[in-house]
């Protein structure tokens, strides 16, 4: 296997190699007791890239990207074509501590700048969902290694994508019963059949139904996120009342204020849980979460009119906030609602306040 990527034609070629090579490296791995870490990646939403501008550019594409990846890697580090638009990487001698770090610098490096700039005006702005296996932890021969990474990269997509999730977090996704239901009901798009229901009725039921998940997800992996999220969901909906908006509109805000945190459900427990001051690498993810929420929300079509508020709730009324830099009224109403960017005790109090001088 090598660290170059070649064309999409030759992929038959790069799977066999790529196996070949990865059981080379099991055996190696095996022969002098070191450990092997394999990285199995996939560009999110990469459809959306052949469709809009063609098969020409996603092959050019994903041959940028490849050689991106490649110029993150160590020197010994190889990089394979597994199929479509997904790949593989080996490293020798790695753990997966070691190897989570390799991964986090290839998530940004993709993440960083866009790509075919030479063929599209402004280029293509792309993120890849990354899952990590090690040898022996995780598999002891290299197929088994492949599938556990292959399910870490699974649910990396599954939980808002643009990350890395480990085998062993994959595990205890899989066996977490309300985080399945949650996907599960987040992933549905027929609506159910409720006899004597208006459309209407259906959708807020779907709604209802989704929320719940939601927030009994939310509650099992942080009880603190769950009541600051009540806290500012009914300070929300108090304001979009004294603003005075439709029944709808309070319904929406204060709904999005209850969800605005969903994101992070898609962060690692060590970093939800850790008590001392954040790196300026983990403070980087925490910031992720306004667009992790949104990409949660966007797989719901019961949900969708939720994602800007959920999306831009640490938009900043300057333009100094995340994730965009937005400034003023181009900041969605619903997300200066619920921007709980405040240190104040209220998260929403800095809204009440900017109520009182017409600033919303």
């Amino acid at each position: 296997m090598g660290t170059d990527a070649r064309p999409i034609a030759d992929a038959p070629l790069w799977f066999s190699r790529t196996l070949e090579c990865l059981e080379k490296e099991i055996g190696r791995a095996r022969r002098y007791g070191h450990h092997l870490s394999l990285l199995f990646f996939d560009v999110d939403h990469f459809k959306r890239v052949n469709d809009t501008h063609g098969h020409s550019v996603g092959d050019a594409v994903l041959q940028e990207l490849g050689r991106r990846v490649r110029d993150s890697l160590r020197g010994g580090d190889t990089i394979g074509r597994y199929g479509g638009e997904e790949f593989i990487v080996l490293l020798p001698e790695t753990d997966a501590v070691q190897a989570c770090e390799l991964a986090e610098r290839m998530r940004e490096a993709i993440a960083a700048h866009p790509l075919a700039l030479g063929l599209v005006e402004g280029g293509i702005n792309l993120t890849i969902s990354i899952g990590v296996a090690t040898f022996p932890n995780d598999g002891q021969v290299g197929s088994e290694v492949v599938d556990k990474a292959d399910q870490a990269m699974y649910w990396a997509k599954r939980l808002g994508r643009n990350q890395l999730r480990t085998a062993l977090e994959a595990q205890r996704a899989s066996q977490d019963s309300a985080l399945a239901a949650t996907i599960q009901n987040l992933e549905r798009r027929d609506a159910p059949s409720l006899d004597g229901l208006s459309v209407e009725q259906l959708v807020r039921a779907n709604q209802l139904t989704t929320i719940q998940s939601l927030m009994g997800l939310l509650d099992l992996r942080d009880q603190g996120i769950s009541a600051h999220s009540y806290q500012v969901s009914d300070l929300a909906g108090a304001i979009a009342r004294e603003l005075g908006m439709e029944q709808e509109a309070v319904f929406a805000v204060s709904t999005a204020g209850l969800l605005h945190d969903i994101g992070k459900i898609a962060m690692p427990d060590l970093l939800l849980q850790k008590a001392g001051t954040l790196s300026a690498n983990e403070w980087a993810l925490i910031k992720q979460h306004p667009e992790l929420g949104a990409q949660i929300l966007e797989v719901s079509p019961y949900l969708h009119n939720l994602i800007p508020a959920v999306g831009h709730h640490h938009e900043n009324w300057d333009g100094t906030g995340y994730p965009d830099g937005l400034a003023g009224e181009n900041i969605p109403l619903a997300a200066r609602i619920i921007d709980d960017h405040s240190p104040l005790s209220g998260p929403a109090l800095c809204c009440l306040g900017a109520l009182r001088v017409g600033a919303l």
